[in-house]
């Protein structure tokens, strides 16, 4: 290999330890984030992408101490966050939602592969629209009372029953957010219509 071989290599072997070092491809190990983002999916994850905003999904280390964790940002530094009976209320309001109907989804529960109805709403909230869901018959439950986040963010599930999020362990100091989730790059239950950038 000649010297501009050599150095073809280098730069190359560089770029891709930068793309490595800017970049996380997590696979969620849960259905938390249903129905967006499901177990075993690949997705691709920017560390270089700046501050999460409103409605972004983003990569942490939970304050359960317990692996990285995905969920999407409600709430961000300033805003005032309170929650009432398992409901998240951001500057006073409650997040912006339009019922959907029922949605089955097959796979969710370890107990039974069997598809299940959960009730489906649509969110939007910042740039972004995206589905939840929740368990039917399940009740929300939970209070924290009003506190302005400092550089902090509040997270939660798309899945907003049955699950741990910052109703529950509070903010997310920004310290702990390690990147913010742009796509699904592979389906882990083979879905192709979940695949792209995420809403």
């Amino acid at each position: 290999m000649g010297a501009r071989g050599v150095i073809v290599l280098v730069v190359a072997l560089v770029a891709m330890g930068l793309a490595l070092f800017a970049v996380d491809f997590p696979r969620p190990s849960s259905d938390d984030m249903a129905p967006g983002i499901r177990k075993g999916d690949l997705l691709l994850s920017c560390r270089a992408c700046g501050k999460p905003q409103r409605g972004d999904v983003v990569l942490f280390t939970s304050p359960d101490n317990g692996p990285l964790s995905v969920r999407r940002v409600v709430a961000v530094p300033g805003d005032r966050v309170e929650v009432h009976h398992g409901q998240t209320l951001v500057n006073g309001k409650p997040l912006d939602e339009t019922d959907e109907g029922i949605i089955k989804l097959a796979d969710i529960d370890p107990i039974s592969s069997q598809p299940r109805p959960f009730s489906l709403a649509l969110e939007k909230n910042g740039e972004h629209e995206y589905k939840v869901v929740r368990d039917l018959g399940v009740l929300s439950s939970g209070n924290r009372a009003p506190e302005t986040l400092a550089d902090a963010y509040f997270v939660v599930a798309d899945r907003r029953t049955l699950v741990r999020d910052s109703r529950d362990y509070g903010p997310v100091p920004r310290g702990s957010i390690r990147s913010i989730v742009l796509r699904v790059l592979s389906a882990g239950d083979h879905d192709a219509s979940r695949q792209g950038r995420l809403p």
